[in-house]
This record gives structure tokens, sequence and C-alpha cells, in this order.
């Protein structure tokens, strides 16, 4: 009997090799996983359309269809969503509401481990970029997202 394999499945703001950090440190962790540990990865690319070639399943799809994108991908297995955050990657006021929301309902059903990577958000050698601030409301939302991370 095979033993099944365990599945990551990465959440990214867009797909968009060679032109976005992001991207690019999302599929070097796939590589890794599955070479050094035959984890297999797939990717939920949320808010963009824009297509790209990569050698994963990927899932387009809004943030309030992640919960149906993850079940479909996982198809049963054992399963944890890996998220990248970045600034402004899932909200255009840098406080990704809908995303929040999405990771409430996936953590909700129990079916998947959550885990969040905060990329360059208060990264000290990111000169010339936008600084990421996480006051406010974009702050409540954060916790939110951490809080979904630690409590699944």
């Amino acid at each position: 009997m095979t033993a099944i394999q365990p599945l990551i499945i990465e959440a990214v703001p867009r797909m968009t090799p060679t032109r976005c950090g992001v991207s690019d440190f999302s599929l070097l962790i796939a590589g890794k996983l599955e070479s050094a540990f035959g984890i297999h990865t797939t990717f939920v690319v949320l808010n963009s359309e824009e297509r790209c070639d990569i050698p994963y399943p990927i899932v387009y799809c809004a943030p309030a269809q992640l919960l149906d994108a993850c079940m479909s991908l996982s198809k049963g297995r054992p399963s944890a969503l890996l998220v990248h955050l970045s600034g402004y990657g899932y909200s255009p006021d840098g406080a990704p509401a809908e995303l929040a929301d999405a990771l409430t309902s996936v953590s909700a059903s129990g079916r998947f481990r959550i885990a969040g990577f905060f990329m360059s958000c208060l990264h000290p050698e990111c000169r010339g970029a936008p600084r990421f601030g996480i006051r406010g409301g974009k702050g409540r939302l954060f916790a939110a997202l951490l809080w979904c991370a630690t409590c699944s």
C-alpha cells in the first residue's frame, strides 16, 4: 500500500515568475519541499487572472473561493495552506479584509493547517520600496490573519 503524500497549498497574490519576488520565493519553497521531503505543492492565485506556465497545479480564484479551491486541490489528502502575505498584493489599500474572511472560513473548516509567511512587510533591505505599516485597520486584519494561522 502506498502512503498518502502530504500536500502544501501555497496562496499567492499573483504568479509572475522572474517579475515578482513573492512568486519566485514561493516557487523556490515548492522545489525544495519536493526535492528534500517529497512534499507536493499546488498554488492558489488570488486576485490575479494573469496566467503563467509553471510545473505545478494552479488555480486562479477570488479570496471568497479559497476554501473551495483548497478542497478541490487537496482531494482529501492531508494538506496545509501556506499564505504568502505581501504589503499590497491582496488589497489596494493594504488591508486584506477579503483574505482575512477567506482564511477564517478555511480555518473553520478544520481541514487545513494554515501558516502565514510575511513577505518583506518590515524587511530592512527593502530600500526604495514603500514601507508597509501594520497599524490601525491593517493591524487588526493582520492580527486576525495571525490568529487564523495559530488556531488552525
